[in-house]
């Protein structure tokens, strides 16, 4: 009789298991999915930084990688001059897009914005102030954050192309060690 119940135990787990996989066939559910492979986020890099070489500072707003497809950042006059707003390159697929500023303004105004708010006259635990590639517009990160961070900020930049967020009490800004990809 225990071999039975432990037979039959066995069996409807079984079952349930195949079931439970069923299921997630039917609603669209892939628990087998893998990530991007290394060397396609490399050839993507790779194509990315000859895109990159081909515009001057002066109109290149940034470039990043999502999904293994290279996103080119141009400033508006610059990406009306492209005959085509997307490309392949060595089977790596290439977006075009317009953007206000092109990243050595935004940078610009991040490194000014950075400078002042960090001066002795300004009394701010942590800051930090970048330019950001995917959505050309500066970051801010600030402890406390105060009307005068908006006003400094809005010497060097609009406003709608600044983002500003004020850090927690508890957190630490440490810096780590760049980790690099294996060759």
């Amino acid at each position: 009789m225990k071999k039975f119940v432990l037979v039959l135990t066995v069996l409807l787990i079984l079952i349930l298991s195949a079931a439970c996989r069923q299921q997630n066939s039917i609603d669209g559910a892939s628990t087998t999915a893998e990530p991007p492979t290394v060397d396609r986020q490399r050839k993507a890099s790779d194509v990315a930084d000859k895109v990159k070489a081909e515009f001057s500072d002066k109109v290149f707003g940034g470039i990043y990688i999502d999904d293994g497809k290279v996103y080119v950042n141009l400033t508006e006059d610059e990406f009306k001059k492209l005959a085509n707003t997307e490309e392949e390159r060595d089977g790596v697929k290439i977006n075009y897009k317009p953007v206000k500023f092109s990243l050595e303004t935004l940078q610009a105004a991040a490194d000014s914005i950075f400078e002042r708010l960090n001066s002795s006259e300004n009394k701010y635990d942590i800051v930090t102030a970048d330019a950001n590639d995917v959505t050309n517009k500066v970051d801010i990160e600030v402890r406390p954050l105060r009307d005068e961070v908006y006003e400094i900020a809005s010497e060097y930049i609009d406003l709608e192309y600044v983002n500003i967020t004020e850090l927690p009490e508890d957190y630490s800004l440490e810096l780590t060690p760049a980790e690099e990809l294996p060759e």
